[in-house]
């Protein structure tokens, strides 16, 4: 980050889920002015966190994010969203899904976790996050970082994300399947595309969705 921007050193080493709470979502929110910038952009924080201790966080903020979230206001979630999984705090919470010395079964239930967050905080849209979200846990495969042919880690992860949105892909709720969608649309799998087809094959889709769904069969969507 820039020269002349307060230095924040936060150590989240042995931190509780209410100390993660606080440290991403208790921030004045985004102001609406144009060129305002979100917290995590203000100051240059230097982070020191245990991997497992942090995949172990999120999925417990994943799987209960409507009540630990409830006295948190929209901007004030999507920002703090934006920082765990956007590119702000990559290196200290999404990156930790690829991290091989956190074991395998945790990395495996955070993903599995995300759905969770369609059920709750993410029921109905907010702000662009909740569409977002898959887009930028798949942006690595979909544009050729993540290898996953020939690295069994990299594959593996793709596979349990795929599962997760089959999973989210199932939910009732409109914001949930269109976010699946954007995933799958963009995980740079051929299972997706099955997926998405036998999504179009239900009965009653709206024909939005339905359009929506054939979009993502091109993985051409934004």
């Amino acid at each position: 980050m820039g020269s002349g921007m307060e230095i924040v050193e936060v150590d989240l080493r042995e931190a509780e889920l209410e100390d993660l709470l606080v440290f991403v979502f208790s921030h004045r929110p985004t102001g609406k002015a144009r060129g305002s910038k979100e917290w995590y952009w203000k100051k240059d924080y230097r982070l020191r966190v245990d991997p497992t201790r942090q995949v172990v966080l999120m999925t417990q903020l994943f799987r209960r994010s409507a009540k630990l979230l409830r006295t948190y206001s929209e901007t004030q979630i999507e920002d703090g969203f934006w920082f765990l999984i956007g590119p702000a705090g990559s290196d200290w919470f999404r990156d930790q899904l690829w991290n091989r010395r956190v074991a395998w079964h945790a990395r495996r239930n955070c993903i599995a976790s995300i759905p969770h967050l369609y059920t709750g905080v993410f029921r109905a849209p907010l702000g662009t996050m909740s569409q977002m979200l898959w887009d930028l846990l798949t942006e690595d495969y979909r544009f050729g970082k993540r290898i996953p042919k020939g690295n069994r880690d990299a594959r593996r992860v793709q596979l349990a994300m795929l599962r997760a949105l089959e999973v989210q892909l199932k939910l009732p709720h409109r914001e949930a399947q269109t976010a699946a969608l954007h995933g799958l649309g963009h995980i740079g799998m051929p299972e997706a595309r099955t997926c998405i087809r036998k999504f179009l094959s239900r009965k009653r889709l709206p024909r939005s969705l339905v359009s929506y769904a054939e979009q993502a069969l091109t993985g051409k969507l934004l």
